[in-house]
């Protein structure tokens, strides 16, 4: 395990098309103090078929645990609990249409 100081913040990232011996995309990302906004897909790697795709850690789900604090998607649900989608098109495609809406003005009916 590696020795991690000062705050690790991953804010609206995106992680992607990586390869590495432990996970492509995060290795370890229960260390991060907090993941928001970020997305993560199509990334590979391994020691073994735990050995990560998007993120790497213990389990084969979810690894990010408490350091999600929301906005997160990933591609093969290695990091995150939800997965929304599984290729990185699509979660760039999600993202943009999840940015134009929000940038909509709601205007109030009399």
């Amino acid at each position: 395990m590696p020795v991690v100081t000062g705050a690790i913040v991953l804010l609206n990232d995106t992680i992607a098309n990586n390869a590495a011996y432990f996970g492509g995309g995060i290795a370890y990302p229960d260390e991060a103090d907090t993941i928001e906004n970020t997305i993560v897909a199509d990334n590979s790697g391994g020691v073994t078929s735990g050995g990560g795709g998007d993120c790497y850690d213990s389990s084969t789900t979810d690894n990010a645990g408490s350091a999600d604090v929301g906005g997160n998607i990933d591609g093969d649900s290695t990091c995150f609990i939800a997965r929304l989608s599984t290729t990185l098109s699509e979660l760039i495609l999600c993202s943009r249409h999840s940015r134009s809406m929000s940038r909509q003005v709601l205007r109030p009916t009399p």
